[in-house]
């Protein structure tokens, strides 16, 4: 086999309706985390579990998703996080309703792993912990997570996720008395101030009244952790061939209509050198470094974010994994757990075997909608067991889910990752590079948008798309396509 990086990642910033004002920070979160991903692919062997909790913790980390830190807030005006993860040999972990884990898909990951090791006396490991006792749990692994409860209460609560949280209080309940303005300013400022590392710790506003002014002890309750994303980027030096380069030049694909391309094996001449670079985007393409959400997104309601954060990956030998991250929809009712921790829901693979495909899957969107359908195995299963192919397997998913659907939004996307050992399937045919793995991913979605990048050897920086319907049509889903090969 090829020392090459060769390998494929794809991750989604969930099925909704994504503001085009936020298009930049969209696409520059989720090109980091392909590129966390791409990190670990090119180490020997490459674990794709780990990549895919690489990718979750770097979305989760963002405020702009909907997981982790900046996280939409429950009915209460907590945050309460769900996630799962899955990888192709079967192994499983998944945290629901988890209040002060840091970094929730770290966690599910390290379930999924310890799933491989039993236990003494004949006890079965978990995999999935709910509740506060997924942050003990994690505390006693040496995750990053809360220490008390009072702590985990705050953990991941953002400014802008306080003030969507009142927008949506007011429209759900217009006669409960709401905070003055006033206080809520202050609020905002004590939030944004634990947000900012700049600001200078402890200060209030000049305007506010003295009798208004916040202690230290109302400023702890109203702390938020600060996010940590990476400040690594990835670039792949290589001499690839004409289709890498003019694939890499293309305008995204923003509107509906069915975008695919073939990307033939590249030849075995083609080395390719994973390095760092301190500017791996396009001058044309390039965003603020502070990732600031533009204030139309953070003060309105017109984005809908359903659900997710995902991510499905393919090391070199076509091994597979998934996995999915989310703080649940808006005003949710304490304790409710969503798709993202659901077994065969939020993320499901299963490796190649022989001349079998393999598949990975991570959905979004409506998790009530997605559990009755169970989208993710079923999206899977289509494909496995007689689907002409992956568009068709995750066109027939989406509209099966859909129908079971009752009154109600019903919102799904799913990004799907296939790969399949293909040519001479024989020793001496791989000896001398005749076969080859095959790699398709296909993004598909009923809803207004879905946010997703991918990245595989072949190309030199991460590709980030909005993927849209045209004219918010949603009977017929928008999809995309890629395949690419390399020697295996």
């Amino acid at each position: 086999m090829s020392d090459r990086p060769w390998g494929f990642v794809a991750v989604h910033a969930g099925a909704g309706r994504h503001a085009r004002s936020s298009d930049p920070v969209y696409k520059q979160g989720m090109a980091e985390a392909c590129k966390a991903a791409a990190q670990v692919l090119q180490r020997q062997p490459a674990d794709p579990l780990e990549a895919v909790a690489a990718a979750l913790k770097v979305l989760e980390d963002d405020a702009v998703s909907n997981a982790g830190f900046g996280s939409n807030l429950n009915f209460t005006g907590h945050v309460e996080c769900d996630a799962s993860v899955m990888a192709g040999d079967g192994m499983f972990g998944a945290i629901g309703a988890a209040p002060g884990i840091k970094n929730p898909g770290l966690a599910a990951g390290r379930l999924a792993q310890e799933s491989r090791n039993p236990l003494t006396a004949g006890r079965v490991r978990p995999m999935f912990l709910a509740g506060d006792g997924a942050r003990k749990w994690a505390l006693e692994q040496g995750l990053e997570a809360a220490a008390s409860c009072q702590e985990a209460a705050q953990m991941h609560v953002t400014a802008r996720a306080q003030r969507q949280h009142r927008q949506w209080m007011r429209l759900a309940h217009p006669s409960v008395p709401q905070p003055s303005s006033t206080t809520t300013r202050i609020a905002d400022h004590i939030v944004s101030e634990a947000l900012d590392p700049h600001s200078p710790s402890g200060s209030v506003p000049k305007s506010c009244p003295a009798s208004l002014g916040a202690s230290r002890q109302d400023q702890h309750k109203l702390s938020a952790w600060h996010p940590k994303v990476p400040s690594e980027n990835l670039q792949l030096c290589s001499n690839s061939d004409s289709h890498a380069r003019n694939e890499l030049s293309e305008p995204d694909c923003e509107e509906a209509g069915h975008h695919f391309r073939d990307f033939p094996p590249l030849p075995a001449s083609c080395a390719q050198q994973l390095k760092l670079s301190a500017d791996p985007f396009p001058a044309d393409d390039r965003i603020l470094q502070h990732r600031h959400v533009p204030a139309a997104a953070s003060e309105g309601l017109e984005e809908r974010l359903w659900d997710t954060v995902g991510a499905v990956c393919c090391n070199a030998s076509g091994m597979l994994a998934s996995g999915v991250s989310s703080g649940g929809i808006a005003l949710k009712t304490p304790g409710r757990v969503g798709e993202a921790a659901m077994y065969a829901c939020g993320c499901w693979a299963q490796d190649p075997h022989h001349t079998r495909s393999g598949a990975a899957c991570s959905t979004s969107g409506v998790g009530e909608v997605i559990m009755r359908g169970q989208l993710a195995k079923n999206c899977c299963h289509r494909l496995l067991h007689g689907a002409a192919d992956l568009e068709a397997a995750c066109a027939a998913s989406l509209a099966a889910t859909c129908q079971q659907a009752q009154e109600g939004p019903h919102d799904c996307g799913v990004l799907m990752l296939k790969t399949q050992k293909a040519g001479i399937p024989s020793p001496s045919a791989d000896a001398i590079g005749l076969a080859h793995l095959e790699a398709e991913l296909v993004a598909a979605v009923r809803a207004p948008s879905m946010a997703f990048c991918y990245w595989h050897g072949a190309m030199q920086i991460p590709r980030a798309i909005i993927l849209r319907n045209a004219c918010g049509a949603q009977d017929q889903p928008a999809h995309f396509g890629i395949h690419t090969s390399w020697p295996a």
